[in-house]
């Protein structure tokens, strides 16, 4: 069954939607053709086609070079007289969208959500992440110059404008607990400093250690080795020394001896015996 076209049009689909128009009339947004030239809001007729066409995303009403006549504040545009955009009202951005959407908090001007590059007066711009602040925020300081927040070193949570820590974080964060002698975020007991945020955890037999391979001191019921390990026994012919609490050897004459080096016992396979006066291990009989 064939479509009865309107009057005015070249063409249909229907009898209430034109694909042409007949000579006089315009082919108009809705799919219709007028007699009259309106066209509508953020479009212009285009002389060449002789139909009406959507302006640029960011124009109100624009010219047929597609350049801008007016802006909408309701979309926080307003005219750039120069290029004759619609550009963004102060903190906002264009997204390549009709309405700006804001810039993030205590920024003048920015790019996306998460990157400003012009902060208010009175704030930070933060040399970590780009986002503008009123006071900066944790491992950051103020420098007041720059009016930037910039990094603190690598231990502090909070720190002065000369590097020197105010807070550490804690158990369960950092494990890291102030000196306040240096200024520095130092390890907690049973941790150590890698170089990094974060200390690491000692092992278990460790009550101080320098690595995961080296203690420095031992839980209690241990002791050190000489070679920085966390021992329940002495190994032979030594003896712990009570200042460095470290394992030292005997003299070479001893089986056991104290810290002062004077021998508690001797082993008959050396072939000798303790000396009661000057505990020493002499040779036996017969030997030398």
């Amino acid at each position: 069954m064939s479509v009865q076209c309107p009057p005015s049009c070249a063409a249909c689909l229907s009898s209430t939607i034109c694909t042409s128009c007949n000579p006089g009339y315009y082919f108009q947004p809705n799919q219709t053709c007028s007699n009259s030239i309106s066209c509508g809001s953020r479009t212009f007729f285009n002389n060449q086609t002789q139909n009406c066409q959507n302006c640029p995303y960011d124009c109100l009403t624009c010219y047929t070079d597609n350049t801008c006549a007016s802006c909408s504040s309701s979309d926080n545009r307003q005219l750039d007289l120069a290029t004759h955009r619609c550009v963004p009202l102060s903190q906002y951005f264009d997204n390549q969208t009709t309405v700006c959407p804001p810039c993030p908090a205590n920024c003048l001007v920015c790019k996306s959500l998460a990157l400003c590059t012009v902060c208010l007066s009175g704030a930070y711009m933060s040399t970590v992440n780009n986002l503008c602040y009123t006071q900066c925020p944790a491992r950051q300081f103020a420098n007041s110059q720059s009016a930037t927040c910039q990094s603190c070193p690598y231990d502090c949570y909070t720190c002065n404008a000369d590097g020197t820590c105010l807070s550490c974080s804690g158990s369960g964060g950092d494990n890291r607990q102030l000196d306040t002698f240096t200024k520095r975020c130092v390890a907690m007991p049973k941790f150590f400093d890698n170089l990094t945020q974060i200390c690491v955890s000692c092992p278990s037999e460790c009550a101080i250690c320098t690595s995961l391979l080296r203690c420095s001191s031992c839980v209690s019921g241990l002791v050190l080795t000489s070679d920085l390990k966390c021992s329940s026994s002495y190994p032979p012919r030594s003896f712990i020394n009570p200042i460095t609490q470290l394992y030292q050897l005997c003299p070479y004459d001893c089986l056991t001896c104290n810290s002062d080096g004077l021998c508690l016992s001797c082993s008959p396979s050396d072939n000798r015996v303790l000396d009661s006066v000057t505990s020493r291990c002499i040779p036996m009989p017969k030997y030398f």
